[in-house]
């Protein structure tokens, strides 16, 4: 005695499938929409620092820091300004780097044009406004800018 047919079988494999396929592609994590960081079709942004949450190592922002900022451009190239403030005597001014993103594990990487460092920050938050990053793999203070 059969209780399915072959008929039934598929209509239910397929019925299974299409379930656990809906339900895996709602977990995907998304990544960030990284046009936001350049500013989309103007194709340049800046993002002046607005607070520096210290890590378990820092003191906190200096009042040199208030006038940081940096530049984002579409050509993945950018800069990092330290503005009039300068925190220590002979501190290089400006600091160029091409940068690259992972939307998808929400992190970028500078990679400076004077030595070739590069530095790995995680982005916590990418809004039109507002950018949040850390340092990765190292116990960080958390930078937020503000949209210029």
């Amino acid at each position: 005695m059969r209780l399915f047919s072959a008929a039934t079988f598929r209509l239910a494999f397929a019925l299974v499938a299409l379930a656990f396929a809906f339900v895996s592609s709602g977990c995907k994590k998304e990544g960030l929409d990284i046009s936001l960081l350049y500013g989309g079709s103007r194709g340049v942004r800046t993002w002046a620092l607005a607070d520096i949450t210290p890590g378990p190592f820092g003191n906190g922002p200096e009042r040199c820091n208030a006038d940081d900022f940096l530049i984002f451009a579409r050509n993945a190239t950018g800069q990092f300004d330290n503005g009039p403030l300068i925190c220590q005597e002979g501190e290089i001014k400006t600091l160029d780097f091409n940068w690259t993103a992972d939307p998808g594990a929400q992190r970028i990487t500078l990679i400076y044009a004077v030595d070739g460092r590069r530095e790995i920050w995680s982005i916590t938050k990418l809004e039109t406004s507002r950018l949040e990053i850390s340092r990765t793999g190292l116990p960080s203070d958390v930078r937020v800018y503000n949209a210029r």
